[in-house]
């Protein structure tokens, strides 16, 4: 066995979370740097979200070959956004999806927020293993509530523009 399997359970998840969460601000730090800072700031979110649920969810899969670990839906609906909150900032900006985004992004980090709060309730041994989901709390937290910020900024200024349809206003209704 490897350093990380024989580790305390939650240290490997913890070294991953970090590892993750700098990977993703470096991809959007490389690739957001030439929009517009409100379409920047969603989709370099978007980007760390992407990052970091996608090694969760891949991780919640190999779990569910042991036991039922509900971060197949949740880090799964994450990773959808992700690529709505991407594509609605992306270029011109889309301002449906950016509507879209707007609900599905802090949805998907308050139901990994849930996720992990349930994973504390039933996880009481470990404490390290404790330590990484009420960082992961935390963590999934911070992104919902930047998310919902951040998209609704997007919306705001996606519908001030008129977003190229004649200069109508868009029905901001959800």
């Amino acid at each position: 066995m490897g350093m990380v399997e024989d580790s305390e359970p939650g240290v490997p998840a913890m070294m991953a979370l970090g590892l993750v969460t700098v990977t993703g601000i470096l991809l959007a730090l490389l690739s957001t740097w030439h929009l517009p800072v409100v379409q920047a700031r969603v989709v370099g979110l978007s980007l760390v979200c992407l990052c970091t649920s996608s090694v969760f969810f891949v991780w919640a899969v190999k779990n569910c070959a042991k036991h039922l670990d509900l971060g197949v839906l949740t880090f799964g609906f994450t990773l959808i956004f992700s690529f709505v909150g991407i594509l609605s900032g992306w270029g011109a900006a889309d301002l449906e999806l950016a509507k879209w985004y707007r609900w599905g992004g802090p949805l998907g980090c308050g139901l990994v927020c849930m996720n992990y709060v349930a994973g504390l309730a039933i996880f009481k041994k470990h404490l390290l293993l404790r330590a990484y989901m009420m960082i992961g709390v935390v963590w999934w937290l911070i992104a919902g509530l930047f998310s919902l910020e951040f998209a609704a900024t997007l919306v705001r200024s996606l519908a001030a523009k008129g977003n190229g349809d004649g200069g109508q206003p868009p029905d901001l209704s959800m």
